[in-house]
């Protein structure tokens, strides 16, 4: 799998291009700057989970270069779902295990330890 990303053994549809992930075959650009959400980095990778938030333009490239959004207004996705949505522009997020559920139609939402709104 040289020049794969890969999960697990798994080659992934994506390449390494001017500091975004990029399918393939065109389509979603996802950051490579990871939006990570309080207590993460103390939780280690078996502590989260991983989803992706889908921006406009201009709004990807702030979040990007400050690393910070206010997730309650943007759509959030698993990789399945944002290759369905056919979504433009995507940024990882990282969140403590447990925090993502379902949300409305095809996309997720996110929750606190108590089960309300949480954004970031």
């Amino acid at each position: 799998a040289a020049g794969e990303l890969v999960h697990g053994t798994e080659p992934r549809l994506y390449e390494l291009r001017d500091g975004e992930l990029r399918v393939r075959s065109g389509g979603v650009r996802v950051s490579t700057r990871v939006l990570a959400l309080d207590g993460v980095a103390e939780a280690g990778a078996a502590g989260i989970d991983v989803c992706f938030v889908s921006l406009e333009h201009g709004v990807y490239t702030g979040a990007v270069e400050s690393g910070v959004l206010d997730l309650s207004r943007w759509k959030l996705y698993n990789e399945q779902q944002l290759l369905r949505a056919k979504v433009q522009m995507a940024m990882p997020v990282a969140a403590l295990r447990g925090r993502l559920r379902a949300g409305p139609g095809d996309t997720l939402a996110m929750g606190s330890a108590g089960g309300g709104p949480y954004a970031a």
